[in-house]
């Protein structure tokens, strides 16, 4: 679908979904469907590695990584963690799908936990990284350079980290935004970039947005009417 076509059928899809409702600009429209977009992605991420549909269609915003570039044996006193290792991310990372580590050419599943967990867990010797696994807690991003940080047992080395990850989608633009206007930084138009067969949902959804955006202004403006009176 074109971003054309988005725009023809968002109108037509409104206009039957809400009655009298005032009409939608340009950037608005390409506002809801950006979020549809995006909702959608980060819905249906996990069943990646599980539904052969699912993974062509985020196939065009999936990227491969690897890097032998380790910051091995950090110290960081903050949470007192030790065998803290720290690796460079691409800098357009947006969702990690899967990841290992090798360490002396064994290949060592990644578990990543949250911050707040890590103190409750470190302890357990159920939970903790052994020769099956290692933690991973995101680290920081700074100047555009992203970093997490891995952490292992006392006997593992990592020679190499590689992992799967999706790219944030490129906004879905239905007319050339002007007037200091943007999504995401980009004015230009752009449809979908994600699988043909999604096009009609993601409009669905931008549908439903819209119609819940107008319906909850509706109702703040009816309660405020009856406050005022």
């Amino acid at each position: 679908m074109t971003y054309t076509e988005f725009s023809n059928q968002f109108d037509i899809l409104y206009d039957n979904a809400i009655s009298g409702a005032p009409g939608v600009s340009e950037y608005e429209k390409s506002v809801f469907l950006t979020e549809a977009q995006e909702e959608y992605v980060k819905d249906n991420a996990r069943l990646i590695e599980l539904d052969d549909r699912t993974r062509r269609i985020l196939e065009p915003i999936t990227k491969p990584y690897y890097t032998a570039t380790i910051d091995n044996n950090i110290s960081n006193d903050n949470l007192g963690i030790t065998n803290s290792h720290l690796i460079t991310i691409p800098s357009d990372t947006w969702m990690i799908l899967q990841e290992s580590i090798t360490n002396s050419g064994d290949v060592i599943k990644v578990e990543p936990i949250r911050h707040n967990n890590y103190n409750n867990i470190k302890e357990n010797p159920f939970r903790r990284p052994n020769s099956r696994r290692v933690w991973r807690i995101e680290y920081s991003t700074t100047a555009g350079v992203s970093k997490v940080e891995l952490i292992t047992d006392d006997d593992t080395t990592i020679t190499n980290y590689r992992n799967r990850y999706l790219i944030k989608p490129d906004p879905i633009i239905t007319e050339t935004l002007i007037g200091g206007l943007s999504i995401d930084g980009e004015t230009a138009t752009a449809t979908c970039i994600l699988g043909n067969q999604i096009h009609r949902q993601i409009l669905n959804r931008s549908i439903e947005l819209a119609k819940s955006a107008y319906l909850g202004d509706l109702q703040t403006q009816v309660a405020l009417n009856q406050r005022n009176k």
